[in-house]
């Protein structure tokens, strides 16, 4: 890790999968703009904390996602090499202290469901966002606004939590769920599987009279990829009319080949949610263990 950061959980909420995902989005972000070593100090609060620190620092009286705090003046120039030599390294950490970011992981879940991604892709997003304040990045006119953008999306991309449009991925889950074979629990299930060249398979539950022999939407379309040649994949769709979560067999086989795969939840009455394979399953059993 090139960058020191320092992490207090003080509404006490994260998993060891958070953190470390803080850690990584912190380090990306710094190693992607600056060349100089770093240090940050960084909290996780709850709305209650997050309010009271916006009426007490900025006169504002309602919690907000996320709050930065630089130590640097950067005066509209990100980045600048002179600042940072002028801002001298830690005698501790032998890095330049940048400031401190405050996250609030209540507003970090509701805005998930909201905007219908993960959890991980919105604290990523936060930690990118509050990182690139320290940096003197700003999104104060349009011109800077875009430029701030451009670069959250370059390390979102790197990171992996890039925003996706799954709408046309959906649309193929959907219309694969018309060729299910439910006849005993009437619950149709289509599902759409991009290959990480583009490709897409799709695969539909077909049941049976023995029930133990009925086959997931998610594993005929990994198995039709697989007969394809394709064992790569970046997102999956899964389509039904209410949300149909992967269930423990499919997500375990999804993991066998993608570990990191994109999983978009999609209903008729326009339901749509993404989910990171890692959240629905933190501890899947793979070739290593």
């Amino acid at each position: 890790m090139s960058a020191v950061i320092e992490l207090y959980d003080e509404a006490g909420v994260l998993k060891p999968e958070d953190e470390a995902l803080i850690n990584a989005a912190l380090d990306t972000a710094f190693l992607m703009c600056s060349t100089r070593r770093v240090s940050v100090e960084v909290s996780v609060v709850d709305d209650n904390d997050m309010r009271a620190l916006n009426r007490d620092m900025r006169g504002i009286d309602r919690t907000t996602d996320v709050l930065s705090f630089p130590t640097i003046r950067w005066r509209g120039v990100p980045c600048d090499d002179k600042r940072f030599e002028r801002a001298g390294l830690s005698p501790e950490t032998h890095a330049v202290d940048v400031g401190e970011i405050v996250l609030c992981a209540d507003a970090a879940r509701r805005q998930s469901v909201e905007f219908g991604h993960s959890f991980t892709r919105e604290l990523s997003f936060l930690c990118v966002h509050g990182a690139l304040h320290l940096l003197g990045f700003d999104h104060e006119s349009d011109a800077d606004r875009a430029v701030m953008r451009a670069k959250e999306e370059e390390i979102l991309k790197r990171l992996g939590q890039e925003r996706v449009d799954a709408g046309p991925l959906i649309d193929l889950a959907e219309t694969a769920s018309g060729n299910a074979y439910a006849p005993y629990s009437h619950f149709a299930v289509g599902a759409a599987l991009r290959t990480s060249d583009g490709e897409v398979f799709t695969g539909v539950n077909v049941e049976n009279a023995s029930f133990g022999l009925t086959s997931c939407a998610e594993r005929n379309a990994v198995f039709a990829a697989v007969s394809a040649g394709k064992q790569a994949f970046t997102d999956i769709a899964v389509y039904a009319k209410t949300p149909p979560l992967p269930c423990g067999a499919c997500r375990q086989v999804l993991a066998e080949f993608a570990p990191d795969l994109r999983v978009h939840i999609a209903t008729p009455d326009g339901f749509h949610r993404t989910y990171t394979l890692k959240e629905l399953l933190p501890h899947s059993f793979a070739l290593k263990n």
